[in-house]
């Protein structure tokens, strides 16, 4: 019988950080395309929340640099959506309680 390998589950913290990322990308491509900074326009120039919410996006950006370098270096597997982990946890119970048809034998496709 195939074992199904364990995936990481999306936390909290990693939403969180591609949230951050992508309003940090977006203001940098409205900087870059428009000249328009959006963060300097929202709390003022210089300002201490400027700073802080770009040294959040920048931890956020950390974040996932690790969580990449740890997927491609093949320490980490892509993380689970809700569907797929409902998926793993019925293939589980059925493991458990003996019971598994032939289509459930088969190991669920991988995403690149």
């Amino acid at each position: 019988m195939q074992q199904i390998s364990p995936r990481r589950v999306l936390r909290v913290w990693d939403v969180l950080a591609l949230t951050l990322a992508a309003i940090g990308a977006i203001n940098w491509g409205l900087s870059g395309a428009a000249n328009f900074n959006f963060v300097r326009r929202l709390f003022g120039r210089g300002s201490l929340l400027e700073r802080a919410v770009y040294i959040v996006v920048g931890l956020a950006g950390l974040n996932l640099a690790w969580f990449t370098a740890r997927y491609i270096m093949g320490q980490q597997q892509p993380p689970l959506g809700p569907m797929e982990r409902r998926a793993v946890e019925q293939v589980e119970r059925m493991q458990q309680t003996g019971y598994m048809p032939e289509s459930a034998m088969q190991q669920p496709s991988t995403r690149p």
